[in-house]
């Protein structure tokens, strides 16, 4: 462009500017202008290109140093998987030898339950012949002809007994038993003997098959609902019954709030509620009421969350009529009690308070509930003395009460009571093992902080050494208090 421009300068001073030429100078420098412009932009494209080439290549290496990172992680992964699975393997091994020990112990304990079973059902044929023999009227009686013979096979029995349950009943004796029998002066056989005969004088009193069974339903805040439908189930159940000479009469208590019950034929007396006094003292007041009625024979506890079964009170009536020195309960649905009980004598170790007959002799020898009980157990309580007074306890087969209650949640203060009212029995019937057991759950479970938070005791009511001995409470299963069916 300079030369140009001095060639042009030289023109001017040398010749006068042709026009022509003049034109195409100027084009020439336009287009070289614009060929400028052109290199200017492709070199800024260039530096701009380079500083991309310079930031991808920086990331190329983070992306490498990441590469490597990650297979690094991975061969960690690799090494940890590695040692996971060489630990299951172990652990495998370790199963597959426990399986193995199980297995053996499984066997041992069935052996052990097949010999259990077997001393069980000696111990059932014994007692079976016992009761046979006591409830027989020359057994009762004691006469001349009798007596050598019942002392005889009585004895026997009482050997028998002795020998399967003195092991683990020694220890429920007092203390002051347990020094008799030490100085020689009394023997748990001759306590033994001594309760029986005491059972045998009892008076047998004439048995009435007719006159009122008064139901009972202590209430606690249970919706309309559910008592309409319980009513509704005891009026079905009643229309069933073909006895003449038996009335039904309802009644009923409040531990919560007013219970609203629907119309109904049946005869309804209702009690004054004293609060949430507990369901043995509430039932107790309803049991007095009703036996305070002389035709009375009768007395039905049933629980108010449940159900009767159509032929239930039928059922009910029927077995107390042929066994009347019997207590009953009746069979529950769709889940029973996992104790056990004789098919062949329907005999129980405990009844269930949630449909239970007491009959007006047993309710007169024995009482009703011990009021210590708060909720819970006072059934098992009952049923002991009930058996420790010469009665017995039974199952109503075929009579059925609906009472569903798997599908209850878990309750801490539920779980409390029942605690509770298991250390409270076992205090009564002098079986210090599982009252400490209970004090120690009731502590662990968080129900109480210490020991000495634990409410006190309320001293029970006596239970002598011989009837101990002669009922032999079951406290090596849980709280089933009878050996279980499954």
């Amino acid at each position: 462009m300079g030369i140009v421009k001095d060639k042009l300068k030289d023109i001017q001073v040398t010749d006068e500017p042709h026009p022509a030429l003049r034109e195409q100078l100027d084009e020439t420098e336009a287009q070289f202008q614009i060929i400028a412009r052109q290199w200017l932009d492709k070199e800024r494209q260039l530096q701009e290109l380079a500083q991309l080439i310079r930031s991808r290549d920086q990331q190329h290496q983070a992306l490498a140093e990441s590469l490597t990172a990650y297979q690094l992680k991975v061969e960690e992964l690799e090494q940890g998987v590695a040692t996971q699975k060489a630990l299951i393997e172990a652990k495998d091994l370790q199963l597959q030898s426990q399986e193995i020990r199980l297995e053996d112990q499984k066997r041992q304990l069935r052996e052990a339950a097949s010999q259990l079973e077997a001393k069980a059902q000696q111990l059932s044929a014994v007692e079976t012949y016992a009761r046979e023999l006591v409830e027989s009227r020359a057994f009762r009686i004691g006469s001349a002809v009798t007596w050598p013979v019942r002392k005889l096979r009585h004895g026997q029995w009482r050997r028998h007994s002795f020998r399967l349950v003195a092991e683990p009943e020694i220890s429920l004796m007092s203390a002051e038993t347990q020094e008799a029998e030490a100085a020689g002066t009394t023997t748990p056989t001759q306590l033994l003997d001594e309760h029986v005969e005491k059972a045998i004088v009892r008076e047998v009193k004439p048995v009435r098959n007719s006159g009122t069974m008064a139901i009972g339903v202590v209430t606690y805040n249970n919706e309309p609902a559910h008592l309409a439908q319980l009513l509704r189930s005891i009026e079905l159940s009643a229309s069933r019954l073909d006895e003449p000479d038996i009335n039904l009469r309802l009644y009923s208590i409040d531990n919560g709030a007013e219970a609203l019950w629907p119309e109904s034929d049946l005869s309804l007396t209702h009690i004054a509620s004293h609060g949430n006094i507990g369901f043995g003292r509430a039932m107790n007041l309803l049991m007095s009421e009703a036996f305070a009625e002389p035709e009375t024979e009768w007395f039905l506890c049933v629980n108010p969350d449940g159900i009767i079964h159509h032929r239930a009170l039928g059922e009910l009536l029927s077995s107390s009529k042929a066994q009347p020195g019997s207590l009953f309960e009746a069979r529950q649905f769709p889940e029973e009690h996992a104790k056990s009980y004789d098919p062949v004598t329907l005999e129980t170790s405990w009844a269930s308070g949630a449909c239970l007959l007491i009959r007006r002799e047993i309710y007169e020898t024995v009482g009703g509930f011990d009021p210590n009980f708060f909720m819970y157990l006072e059934d098992v309580d009952l049923s002991w003395r009930v058996r420790a007074a010469g009665f017995s306890v039974k199952v109503s087969p075929h009579a059925l009460f609906g009472h569903a209650v798997l599908e209850r949640e878990y309750n801490p203060k539920t779980d409390a009571t029942f605690l509770l009212s298991g250390r409270y029995l076992a205090r009564k019937w002098k079986n210090s093992q599982f009252l400490r057991w209970a004090e120690r759950e009731l502590i662990s479970r968080g129900h109480f902080r210490v020991k000495a938070d634990l409410p006190p005791l309320p001293d029970p009511d006596t239970v002598t050494d011989s009837e101990i001995l002669f009922v032999r409470p079951d406290f090596n299963n849980y709280f089933n208090f009878s050996s279980p069916r499954w």
